[in-house]
């Protein structure tokens, strides 16, 4: 639910800003319904990026914490992982076909069914000779 909270004050606080300076540079005029929907959207952008952030000023120093940004950072560390791990996997698995695929060139060449110099080539260019 807040995501869609989030993502609703970000696009209507968004459109409320551009519509606004869209009139500005089109017309010319401002006015008071361009002052409001300023207002609006810069206080519907304002809330929901401020919403989830936290600031303090001690002694220590500055602390400034932002949820919805360490959320997005471990989504993106939680993807990489994944994706990691499926080219750790993928690699395992051609390592294999390759694998696979010079033992049968082998046993081919075994039974005379290709020769020597057609092997080498099929090895080192991985395209048929």
């Amino acid at each position: 639910m807040q995501s869609w909270s989030f993502a609703a004050g970000m696009l209507m606080g968004s459109v409320a800003v551009v519509s606004a300076s869209y009139v500005w540079v089109k017309h010319q005029r401002f006015g008071m319904g361009g002052a409001f929907l300023s207002f609006v959207g810069v206080v519907l952008l304002g809330l929901s990026v401020w919403s989830r952030a936290r600031i303090e000023i001690s002694e220590a120093g500055l602390l400034a914490e932002f949820e919805r940004l360490q959320q997005q950072l471990d989504d993106v560390s939680r993807t990489t992982e994944l994706v990691q791990g499926n080219l750790d996997s993928i690699h395992i698995r051609l390592t294999a076909g390759e694998q696979q695929f010079l033992k049968m060139a082998r046993v081919l060449r075994d039974r005379r069914l290709i020769t020597g110099g057609d092997l080498e080539q099929l090895t080192t260019s991985g395209g048929a000779p």
